[in-house]
């Protein structure tokens, strides 16, 4: 997705978490690829690829600024790197982390890499880095809880398959819970402006 208005908002997201989080913008680059697929994850070279099923599933700018800020964590913290390197190894992590590797290598490495979880300890680390990114950035982090745990419950309610982004993020209640917390603590300290200031349905209807 290019020309597009929601790749613009969710762009202006990702550069306000990273500008209030003293993180460059330039060593990341983001994705946005359509797919009616409810998922979001980090690929050698620091990509973040989020598909438009995970934007359209959101309620809130918010909720994506949390994905967003929960992804950028991941890379921040080196988590993919640990986790290659348990996954198929040292070589073929330096190979393919500047992204000069064959299509069929790196077509493996994000169906690996989509199809895996990080560590709960990871996931912990990322969550509560997410809630420091978007306290700092002036966006509310307990919509990343609220995404969560809206994900959580829909599973337990219709016995339907839990879309790819939660099955990848284990143990998700819980870590809801911690999200809230944290993120309560935060509001004691600070009152947070609405990350957009348009309607965020009618963005996503315009797309449907």
């Amino acid at each position: 997705v290019k020309n597009d208005s929601l790749r613009a908002v969710t762009e202006q997201l990702f550069f306000t978490i990273c500008e209030h989080n003293d993180i460059d913008p330039e060593s990341i680059s983001l994705h946005l690829f359509e797919s009616p697929t409810i998922n979001a994850f980090v690929i050698p070279g620091n990509h973040i690829i989020l598909f438009t099923g995970l934007i359209e599933y959101t309620k809130s700018a918010e909720e994506l600024a949390g994905v967003i800020a929960h992804e950028l964590a991941h890379i921040q913290e080196n988590h993919l790197e640990d986790r290659l390197v348990k996954l198929i190894g040292i070589n073929v992590l330096i190979f393919a982390s500047g992204l000069d590797a064959g299509a069929y290598l790196i077509a493996e490495l994000i169906r690996t890499l989509a199809a895996t979880a990080f560590t709960r300890d990871q996931e912990r680390e990322a969550d509560l880095a997410a809630v420091e990114y978007l306290h700092k950035a002036g966006m509310a982090p307990d919509h990343l809880a609220v995404f969560m745990l809206r994900l959580s419950k829909e599973e337990s309610t219709s016995g339907v398959s839990l879309p790819v982004w939660l099955k990848t993020h284990p143990d998700s209640r819980s870590r809801a819970m911690y999200i809230m917390e944290a993120s309560q603590e935060k509001e004691k300290e600070n009152e947070y402006a609405p990350a957009y200031s348009g309607d965020w349905k009618e963005l996503i209807q315009a797309r449907l």
